[in-house]
């Protein structure tokens, strides 16, 4: 689930209805691990912590290949 789907209690300013990458009340960026009583903005669940993996691609390196490839 994305950050932005997350809402809880902000650590900081103690806003009730935070979202998981920013609070509406002090403004200041949030981790949505961080957020107190954290639930899903859909189905009103606590969410669970989860490992992921990501793949980060360095576009700038790989653009004469692509242009290449798509032309």
């Amino acid at each position: 689930m994305a950050d932005r789907f997350v809402r809880g209690e902000c650590p900081m300013c103690h806003y009730y209805d935070a979202k998981g990458d920013q609070c509406d009340g002090c403004g200041k960026l949030v981790n949505a691990v961080e957020l107190i009583k954290p639930r899903c903005s859909s189905c009103n669940t606590t969410p669970e912590v989860r490992q992921s993996k990501h793949i980060f691609i360095d576009l700038p390196q790989i653009q004469p290949e692509l242009e290449k490839w798509v032309a």
